[in-house]
């Protein structure tokens, strides 16, 4: 699967620095993807249940795609915060 689009809102609450929907394949949305800022430096948060079980929503099944879907969105975040950019990034 192919990350299509990414759009990243600045939020400055606490450690949390944005909040992230991206599209895959142009067909399928993931909302509510949190880039965090920790001790070793940013990392993602998948979008999680609001109920009693706490569990994520949606998550990768393997560390491959864990890599590439956190290298590709906090590098987008990084590449925005550089240029100021808030308009989405739509890769081809």
């Amino acid at each position: 699967m192919e990350i299509t689009d990414i759009h990243i809102q600045r939020l400055h609450i606490g450690n949390r620095k944005a909040s992230v929907s991206i599209t895959l394949d142009n067909a399928l949305i993931i909302n509510d993807i949190s880039i965090v800022e920790g001790p070793g430096g940013l990392f993602l948060e998948m979008p999680q249940s609001k109920d009693d079980h706490c569990g994520y929503v949606v998550f990768p099944t393997s560390v491959y795609s864990w890599d590439c879907l956190q290298e590709s969105i906090i590098e987008a975040y990084k590449t925005r915060n550089n240029f100021g950019i808030s308009a989405t990034l739509t890769s081809s």
